[in-house]
């Protein structure tokens, strides 16, 4: 289980672009993640989390899960075409016998919604894994006082 939780963690979805991407507005926002609930043993099952936060800033926020993310994981530069940004972790996570990479393809749909596909490759606790996770975010609204 610690393992699962642990990857739960490194895994947030991050928009490690956030310098290369649009401004997007403050307010409410629903995340909702689909991703494997055990993507060690069994990758294929999905469980979707539905997260609602206030986020007055999105740059400071995606910048806050990027340097999160840092310590585990290097970033390649960002990729854009159209409305999509692409990037590329590399990650190792030697307290979980862990190593993979991410890509990250993210497609902006204005100033209040995103959509990002990450496929993850790679080896934990010493097994191959591989798996697909997806987010949506929209904003909802404003934040409540």
């Amino acid at each position: 289980m610690r393992v699962i939780l642990v990857l739960s963690f490194l895994l947030i979805p991050t928009l490690a672009l956030a310098d290369d991407l649009p401004a997007m507005l403050g307010g409410m926002w629903e995340f909702v993640r689909k991703a494997p609930t055990d993507p060690v043993n069994n990758p294929g099952k999905l469980s979707t989390m539905d997260k609602k936060e206030c986020v007055k800033d999105m740059k400071a926020h995606f910048e806050k899960q990027k340097a999160m993310l840092s310590k585990t994981c290097k970033f390649s530069e960002t990729k854009k075409s159209g409305n999509s940004y692409t990037t590329t972790s590399t990650c190792n996570v030697p307290q979980m016998q862990a190593k993979y990479t991410n890509k990250n393809e993210t497609t902006v749909k204005g100033d209040s919604a995103y959509e990002s596909r990450i496929d993850t490759e790679g080896t934990m606790a010493g097994k191959p894994v591989k798996w697909t996770e997806t987010v949506t975010a929209k904003r909802i609204g404003d934040c409540g006082k």
